[in-house]
């Protein structure tokens, strides 16, 4: 990323570490940026642009940096220097050149700033490969403040206005993976605080397509990138929209929604899940008795989460019944120690559910009968 240390100006402005002689070097160099024929010199714009990602690296202080934010806006009033720093950027993440998340950091702020001044239009060819660039730096950043990354989406959302929109149709048709799904947080952050209600049909429909209804189980990251409109559904939205869509999941695909799934209602704290567990409670229970022990563990954490935010007792005593069923072979005959043990296991998650009195006796005297009936089997 080093330019040619011909220029004397360059060098200094990489080898000090002096943020007050970095100020007076990067004066100078925005002055070489505006002065009239500074795009009329190729190799002068790809030293600066060179120069500006190799502080990427060296950089770390907040004046230092903002130094360098300057240097880059200025530049990006000429097409050439865009077009030279995009292409740096995208060259630098495709080989793996990111050591640090603060240097993932960087060059996401100024990989914004580029799209700020991009046209969308579809005849643009810096934007397509840009995005994943920009989706890639934002994964590879993630360790940092979500406030600080919030803030660089947030600028070119409010700078920009038509990005929103942009950014999620490029969400909903991408096909590269799930890494460009990590894009979704900043976005519907930004159009929580800003737009309220007007776009949430439309929120909830890309978290169903991209995530419920995926082929494949997205990765954590994807998956956590949707966690803030997931906290946000009211129990409307939860019952109406969601819920339907993990059912029918839960019965095609158990293995590619049920991570998803974990999260989802992991995260359903403040609704009642009593009307829920008859419904999904016999895939779970199909879950829960797979030979893979992380599948395993799926159901059970759902389960878990639907019994802490269950308020029906008899519901909780028809589970325990729907149990007891299977161990006495309502499904066939279970042979494996696996099978038997996931079933116990899931009679151990109803335990979650909260409340005292009559009703969690009654419960919990059949849950220990079925306990008891089971070991002496066994």
């Amino acid at each position: 990323m080093d330019p040619d240390f011909g220029n004397d100006l360059f060098e200094r402005s990489l080898r000090t570490s002096s943020p007050t002689e970095r100020a007076l070097v990067w004066t100078s160099i925005v002055s070489l940026i505006n002065t009239p024929g500074f795009t009329d010199v190729p190799k002068q714009i790809q030293d600066v642009c060179k120069c500006i990602c190799g502080t990427a690296v060296r950089y770390w202080d907040k004046r230092s940096r903002l130094i360098v934010l300057r240097a880059v806006e200025e530049g990006c009033k000429y097409d050439a220097f865009i077009k030279t720093l995009a292409s740096i950027i995208v060259q630098s993440v495709e080989k793996g050149n990111l050591s640090d998340p603060g240097q993932s950091f960087a060059l996401l702020s100024w990989s914004c700033i580029l799209l700020k001044n991009l046209d969308f239009s579809p005849s643009n060819k810096i934007i397509p490969r840009l995005m994943p660039i920009v989706a890639s730096l934002t994964d590879n950043a993630r360790t940092r403040s979500a406030l600080s990354i919030n803030k660089v989406f947030f600028k070119l959302f409010r700078d920009k206005p038509e990005a929103v929109d942009f950014f999620l149709k490029y969400i909903r048709d991408s096909s590269e993976g799930y890494k460009h799904l990590i894009l979704f947080k900043p976005v519907f952050e930004f159009c929580a605080q800003t737009k309220g209600q007007d776009n949430r049909e439309e929120l909830m429909g890309l978290y169903i397509q991209a995530v419920l209804s995926a082929k494949t189980a997205p990765p954590s990251a994807a998956v956590e990138a949707f966690l803030p409109l997931v906290k946000s559904l009211s129990a409307e939205e939860f019952m109406e929209k969601i819920f339907p869509v993990v059912v029918k999941m839960m019965k095609r695909s158990p293995e590619a929604v049920a991570g998803s799934a974990v999260a989802l209602f992991s995260s359903q704290t403040a609704h009642d899940m009593s009307k829920c567990i008859p419904e999904i409670l016999p895939s779970l229970l199909q879950l829960i008795r797979n030979a893979e022990e992380a599948r395993r563990d799926s159901a059970a954490s759902i389960i878990t989460s639907l019994a802490k935010q269950c308020s029906n007792f008899d519901t909780i005593e028809s589970a325990v019944d729907a149990i007891q069923a299977i161990l006495k072979g309502s499904e066939g005959r279970l042979a494996q120690v696996h099978q038997r043990l996931g079933m116990m296991q899931s009679l151990s998650c109803l335990c979650a559910v909260p409340g005292r009195g009559k009703a969690v006796s009654r419960v919990a005297a059949k849950a220990a009968e079925v306990v008891a009936t089971f070991y002496k089997s066994e």
